[in-house]
């Protein structure tokens, strides 16, 4: 039977073996403060960009495999449009990445977000979300575009 302080010991380990090495942190945290300096020196608007999910939470889990990539979702919370569409705003955000030579050629569209796919070695993708506040709470709308194409926000609190 093992102490508990050996299963201490081989919980952190296990931790260590799941957890994004630092240099891929690193990286990925660059490119996300990078993007989000980029979208708000192209934006009419103001911006906060800012990680959401596993990232956010300090929770990031290393993909199975050398083959699978890490996942870094981002929100791009757009203030002073109050009476923009769904659609618009989706496109606003998705027109300033279009716009850029480094990242045009690595975007994708996805139902709720755009997606910046790197290089292989760089083992991530962004998700970038646009959003936009929800009156003087601290919830916000994101867009989404259903099966038929249609644009509409959903709520997050």
């Amino acid at each position: 039977m093992m102490t508990n302080a050996q299963l201490n010991v081989l919980f952190l380990r296990i931790a260590e073996e799941l957890d994004i090495p630092d240099h891929l942190f690193e990286k990925a945290e660059r490119s996300y403060q990078a993007l989000g300096e980029y979208i708000n020196n192209h934006c009419d608007c103001s911006v906060a960009v800012y990680t959401q999910g596993s990232f956010r939470l300090g929770t990031v889990i290393r993909p199975l495999s050398d083959e699978d990539e890490y996942d870094l979702d981002l929100v791009t919370e757009v203030t002073g449009v109050p009476l923009i569409s769904p659609k618009d705003l989706k496109h606003k955000i998705g027109d300033i990445l279009r716009e850029s030579k480094r990242y045009s050629s690595m975007l994708e569209e996805k139902k709720r977000c755009w997606r910046i796919e790197y290089a292989d070695e760089a083992q991530f993708h962004m998700d970038i979300t646009p959003a936009k506040p929800v009156g003087e709470t601290t919830s916000i709308s994101v867009t989404n575009r259903s099966v038929n194409g249609d644009y509409s926000f959903t709520m997050v609190m």
